[in-house]
Protein backbone atom coordinates (compact mmCIF):
# COMPACT_ATOMS: atom_id res chain seq x y z
CA UNK A 1 0.00 0.00 0.00
CA UNK A 2 1.27 3.10 -0.83
CA UNK A 3 2.01 5.84 1.96
CA UNK A 4 0.08 9.31 1.54
CA UNK A 5 2.93 11.76 0.87
CA UNK A 6 3.56 14.25 3.88
CA UNK A 7 2.45 17.15 1.55
CA UNK A 8 -1.02 15.74 1.30
CA UNK A 9 -1.39 16.08 5.48
CA UNK A 10 -0.20 19.45 5.17
CA UNK A 11 -2.40 20.53 2.59
CA UNK A 12 -4.95 18.73 4.22
CA UNK A 13 -4.66 20.77 7.78
CA UNK A 14 -4.33 23.87 6.04
CA UNK A 15 -7.58 23.88 4.24
CA UNK A 16 -8.74 22.83 7.85
CA UNK A 17 -7.27 25.69 9.67
CA UNK A 18 -8.07 28.20 6.80
CA UNK A 19 -11.75 27.03 7.19
CA UNK A 20 -11.73 27.54 11.27
CA UNK A 21 -10.23 30.64 10.59
CA UNK A 22 -13.40 31.64 8.78
CA UNK A 23 -15.80 30.38 10.92
CA UNK A 24 -13.70 32.35 14.01
CA UNK A 25 -13.90 35.40 11.95
CA UNK A 26 -17.39 35.72 10.98
CA UNK A 27 -18.28 34.74 14.55
CA UNK A 28 -16.11 36.97 16.03
CA UNK A 29 -18.33 39.85 15.06
CA UNK A 30 -21.60 38.11 16.83
CA UNK A 31 -19.46 36.92 20.01
CA UNK A 32 -16.67 38.05 21.37
CA UNK A 33 -14.52 36.51 23.69
CA UNK A 34 -11.89 37.12 26.10
CA UNK A 35 -10.19 34.39 27.69
CA UNK A 36 -7.59 34.28 30.43
CA UNK A 37 -5.32 31.86 32.74
CA UNK A 38 -3.41 33.24 35.65
CA UNK A 39 -0.40 31.59 36.84
CA UNK A 40 -0.50 29.97 40.08
CA UNK A 41 0.39 32.51 42.71
CA UNK A 42 3.50 32.00 45.30
CA UNK A 43 2.83 32.85 49.35
CA UNK A 44 3.95 35.58 50.16
CA UNK A 45 3.92 37.11 46.48
CA UNK A 46 6.47 38.25 44.37
CA UNK A 47 5.39 37.56 40.50
CA UNK A 48 2.37 37.23 38.95
CA UNK A 49 1.77 36.09 35.23
CA UNK A 50 -1.27 36.24 33.54
CA UNK A 51 -2.12 35.30 29.48
CA UNK A 52 -4.93 36.57 27.88
CA UNK A 53 -6.61 35.67 23.84
CA UNK A 54 -9.07 37.88 22.67
CA UNK A 55 -11.62 37.44 19.56
CA UNK A 56 -13.56 40.43 18.57
CA UNK A 57 -14.46 42.48 15.50
CA UNK A 58 -12.35 40.61 12.78
CA UNK A 59 -9.17 40.36 15.21
CA UNK A 60 -7.29 38.33 17.30
CA UNK A 61 -5.11 39.03 20.16
CA UNK A 62 -2.37 37.94 22.46
CA UNK A 63 -1.83 39.51 25.41
CA UNK A 64 0.85 39.02 28.50
CA UNK A 65 0.61 40.47 31.86
CA UNK A 66 3.03 40.25 34.76
CA UNK A 67 2.92 41.91 38.43
CA UNK A 68 6.10 42.45 40.12
CA UNK A 69 5.13 42.73 44.20
CA UNK A 70 7.27 44.05 46.53
CA UNK A 71 9.20 42.60 49.57
CA UNK A 72 6.06 42.86 52.06
CA UNK A 73 6.22 43.75 55.80
CA UNK A 74 4.04 41.98 58.59
CA UNK A 75 1.04 44.31 58.07
CA UNK A 76 1.31 44.44 54.52
CA UNK A 77 1.53 40.51 54.33
CA UNK A 78 -1.40 40.15 56.62
CA UNK A 79 -3.99 42.58 54.38
CA UNK A 80 -2.69 40.91 51.51
CA UNK A 81 -3.01 37.23 52.94
CA UNK A 82 -6.36 38.46 54.28
CA UNK A 83 -7.95 39.68 50.62
CA UNK A 84 -6.67 36.27 49.35
CA UNK A 85 -8.35 34.14 51.39
CA UNK A 86 -11.84 36.39 50.54
CA UNK A 87 -11.42 36.86 46.93
CA UNK A 88 -9.13 33.41 45.89
CA UNK A 89 -6.88 34.18 42.45
CA UNK A 90 -8.76 31.61 40.11
CA UNK A 91 -6.70 29.17 38.05
CA UNK A 92 -6.76 27.86 34.38
CA UNK A 93 -8.56 28.78 31.61
CA UNK A 94 -11.33 31.16 32.04
CA UNK A 95 -13.79 33.05 30.13
CA UNK A 96 -13.66 37.46 31.45
CA UNK A 97 -16.62 39.70 31.18
CA UNK A 98 -14.56 42.83 29.89
CA UNK A 99 -16.30 44.53 27.86
CA UNK A 100 -15.44 47.66 25.79
CA UNK A 101 -11.32 46.18 25.44
CA UNK A 102 -10.10 47.42 22.35
CA UNK A 103 -6.53 45.26 21.38
CA UNK A 104 -3.79 47.30 20.02
CA UNK A 105 -4.16 48.39 16.11
CA UNK A 106 -1.10 49.67 13.98
CA UNK A 107 -1.67 48.71 10.57
CA UNK A 108 -4.43 47.06 8.49
CA UNK A 109 -5.53 45.33 11.92
CA UNK A 110 -1.74 44.61 12.82
CA UNK A 111 -1.00 45.73 16.25
CA UNK A 112 1.55 45.83 19.33
CA UNK A 113 1.21 47.46 22.17
CA UNK A 114 4.09 47.83 25.49
CA UNK A 115 2.85 49.40 28.69
CA UNK A 116 4.74 49.76 32.19
CA UNK A 117 2.80 51.22 35.51
CA UNK A 118 2.58 51.47 38.75
CA UNK A 119 -0.65 49.87 40.75
CA UNK A 120 -1.13 51.33 44.01
CA UNK A 121 -3.50 48.65 46.03
CA UNK A 122 -5.10 50.10 49.43
CA UNK A 123 -5.85 47.49 52.14
CA UNK A 124 -8.77 47.75 54.53
CA UNK A 125 -6.27 47.71 57.39
CA UNK A 126 -4.61 51.28 55.90
CA UNK A 127 -1.69 49.20 54.34
CA UNK A 128 -0.37 50.51 50.69
CA UNK A 129 1.56 48.39 48.38
CA UNK A 130 2.66 49.94 44.89
CA UNK A 131 2.96 46.91 42.20
CA UNK A 132 5.15 46.88 39.19
CA UNK A 133 2.69 46.34 36.41
CA UNK A 134 4.17 45.29 32.61
CA UNK A 135 1.56 44.34 29.70
CA UNK A 136 2.49 43.25 26.17
CA UNK A 137 0.24 42.74 24.05
CA UNK A 138 0.11 41.94 20.19
CA UNK A 139 -3.03 41.74 17.44
CA UNK A 140 -3.07 40.20 14.07
CA UNK A 141 -6.28 40.53 12.04
CA UNK A 142 -8.10 37.33 10.98
CA UNK A 143 -8.39 37.99 7.15
CA UNK A 144 -4.42 37.86 7.47
CA UNK A 145 -4.88 34.18 9.05
CA UNK A 146 -7.13 32.90 6.41
CA UNK A 147 -5.08 34.19 3.60
CA UNK A 148 -2.00 32.68 4.80
CA UNK A 149 -3.69 29.16 5.37
CA UNK A 150 -5.60 29.34 2.44
CA UNK A 151 -2.41 29.95 0.39
CA UNK A 152 -0.39 27.03 2.18
CA UNK A 153 -3.00 24.64 1.21
CA UNK A 154 -3.19 26.19 -2.84
CA UNK A 155 0.47 25.61 -2.18
CA UNK A 156 0.63 22.04 -1.03
CA UNK A 157 -2.16 20.74 -3.34
CA UNK A 158 -0.12 22.12 -6.37
CA UNK A 159 3.10 21.15 -5.38
CA UNK A 160 1.57 17.23 -4.68
CA UNK A 161 -0.19 17.83 -8.24
CA UNK A 162 3.12 18.60 -9.88
CA UNK A 163 4.66 15.49 -7.82
CA UNK A 164 2.24 13.28 -9.18
CA UNK A 165 2.16 14.26 -12.78
CA UNK A 166 6.44 13.74 -12.64
CA UNK A 167 6.03 10.68 -11.22
CA UNK A 168 3.69 9.18 -13.64
CA UNK A 169 5.90 10.80 -16.51
CA UNK A 170 9.12 8.63 -15.33
CA UNK A 171 6.73 6.04 -14.84
CA UNK A 172 5.32 6.03 -18.33
CA UNK A 173 1.89 6.49 -17.55
CA UNK A 174 -0.84 8.79 -18.55
CA UNK A 175 -0.44 12.35 -17.17
CA UNK A 176 -3.92 12.31 -16.77
CA UNK A 177 -5.89 9.33 -15.52
CA UNK A 178 -2.52 7.32 -14.62
CA UNK A 179 -3.22 4.47 -17.34
CA UNK A 180 -0.08 2.65 -17.97
CA UNK A 181 1.26 3.64 -21.94
CA UNK A 182 4.76 1.57 -21.97
CA UNK A 183 2.90 -0.92 -24.58
CA UNK A 184 0.78 1.87 -26.06
CA UNK A 185 1.51 4.61 -28.43
CA UNK A 186 0.07 7.91 -29.49
CA UNK A 187 -3.52 8.76 -27.62
CA UNK A 188 -3.85 7.77 -24.29
CA UNK A 189 -6.64 4.45 -24.81
CA UNK A 190 -8.53 5.25 -21.15
CA UNK A 191 -9.33 9.60 -21.72
CA UNK A 192 -7.95 10.28 -24.81
CA UNK A 193 -4.89 12.55 -23.76
CA UNK A 194 -2.49 13.02 -26.50
CA UNK A 195 1.25 12.75 -25.09
CA UNK A 196 3.04 15.95 -25.49
CA UNK A 197 6.68 16.68 -25.46
CA UNK A 198 8.70 14.67 -22.79
CA UNK A 199 10.53 17.63 -22.01
CA UNK A 200 7.50 19.82 -21.58
CA UNK A 201 5.52 18.96 -18.26
CA UNK A 202 1.63 20.06 -18.59
CA UNK A 203 1.37 23.01 -15.78
CA UNK A 204 -1.39 22.99 -13.08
Amino acid sequence: MRRTPPIVFLASLSALASAAAVAVWVGSYFAPALLARDSAGTDPPTVWREVGLYCGRGRIALFLLRLDYPKLNAPEYEAWSSLNRQYPQPTGWRRVRQKGYQPPSDFLGFGFRRAKERIVSRYPNGSRLVIRSSRNELAVPLWAVVLASGASALWAWRRHRRHGRERRLKEGRCLQCGYDLRATRGRCPECGLEPGPVSKLPEL
